[in-house]
């Protein structure tokens, strides 16, 4: 059987740390492979507070899982501190697919790579609808770049003392991803 090859999100639009608790382990010792659905449902659960927002009401629709796929990459134990990143794909009419990476915060070992297709639903009538507007936006990054770090240093010659008026700045989105930076002379803010 061919395994499956899952990507990693292009755009991290949520980060979450996670413990393995002793209730994620199986027989093996090791996170149990029911687990780590869960503890991505953990993850998009706090991504949709975070935005006022719940699996019953995310800005106008339920959302419902209608798959999931796991590659799993590396055991994680009992008192693993885990990060949990998450992102959108393939947004639709009526849903998108988040896409998760767990790794393990000591050495940054990926435990896994998931995939999750969240269809938009309405309970009321028990009938997939739209995705919403406000759901979407949070869905989609921002394509304005804006300021993450800014790197103080001398841009013509790296040994003496940099004045304020100039600094290089790397821009990236709000909360981080896997793409190269972009850099521009400038000031840095506050100065």
């Amino acid at each position: 059987m061919p395994r499956i090859n899952l990507p990693l999100p292009e755009k991290v639009l949520f980060r979450t740390g996670l413990t393995v608790q002793i209730g994620d382990i199986n027989y093996g010792n090791h996170l149990a492979n029911d687990a780590v659905l869960r503890l991505c449902h953990e993850c998009r659960m706090r991504w949709l507070a975070r935005h006022g927002f719940s699996e019953l009401d995310a800005g106008g629709a339920g959302l419902i899982m209608a798959d999931a796929a796991v590659q799993y990459l590396a055991q994680a134990h009992h008192g693993d501190e885990l990060a949990v990143e998450m992102g959108a794909d393939d947004i639709g009419r009526s849903g998108f697919a988040l896409l998760y990476h767990i790794s393990r915060e000591s050495d940054g070992r990926s435990i896994a790579k998931v995939q999750t297709g969240m269809v938009c639903f309405d309970y009321a009538a028990q009938k997939v609808c739209r995705l919403p507007e406000r759901l979407g936006k949070i869905c989609r990054p921002s394509e304005k770049r804006v300021q993450t770090a800014c790197l103080v240093m001398n841009v013509n010659e790296k040994t003496k003392p940099l004045k304020s008026s100039r600094a290089l700045f790397l821009y990236g989105t709000p909360t981080g991803n896997r793409t190269p930076v972009t850099a521009v002379k400038g000031r840095c803010p506050n100065r």
